[in-house]
């Protein structure tokens, strides 16, 4: 009966321990909800709202070509479909440099009100929540707040909205 216990115990807290983990791993995942995003300035945090709205969350870096690219095709997209109320691009460079940042806004012709740059702070606690240690991705939100498409394709965004 003690080994029986034992062995209870133990596959329980294996179980516990792997449900713990891989609910994290599934947070800014596909059918998820959508984690919170917070930018702060040097008093307040203000929150991202997604609801209401389809949202794409397109992080990009400097760095990474193919982020960087992506960043201008949504805003392209963006700019295509301005008239759909029911959208909103947020585009979230990730650089350590606010300076090459904004380099970068003007070299590319990026649309300054779907760019935002997030502070180093801002941009660490933002890395966990979306994994931006795989790389940079884009997150398709639907109005409710779930992730419905992760690294959509433009044509994937307009057949969904």
């Amino acid at each position: 009966m003690k080994k029986t216990a034992t062995l209870f115990a133990l596959f329980a807290l294996i179980l516990i321990s792997v449900s713990a983990h891989t609910g994290g791993v599934v947070r800014a995942a596909q059918g998820c909800k959508a984690p919170s995003i917070e930018i702060s300035d040097s008093t307040v945090a203000t929150p991202i709202s997604f609801n209401g709205k389809w949202t794409l969350v397109n992080f990009w870096t400097s760095s990474d070509p193919v982020s960087r690219i992506a960043a201008g095709n949504y805003d392209d997209l963006a700019r295509d479909i301005r008239s759909n109320s029911e959208f909103q691009l947020l585009s979230i460079n990730v650089d350590r440099s606010e300076a090459l940042y904004n380099a970068v806004i003007a070299a590319d012709g990026l649309s300054e009100g779907t760019q935002i740059h997030l502070n180093p702070e801002d941009a660490a606690r933002v890395a966990g929540e979306y994994y931006l240690d795989r790389g940079c991705n884009s997150y398709l939100i639907d109005p409710s707040g779930k992730i419905r498409a992760v690294n959509p394709t433009t044509d994937a965004v307009l057949a969904m909205l």
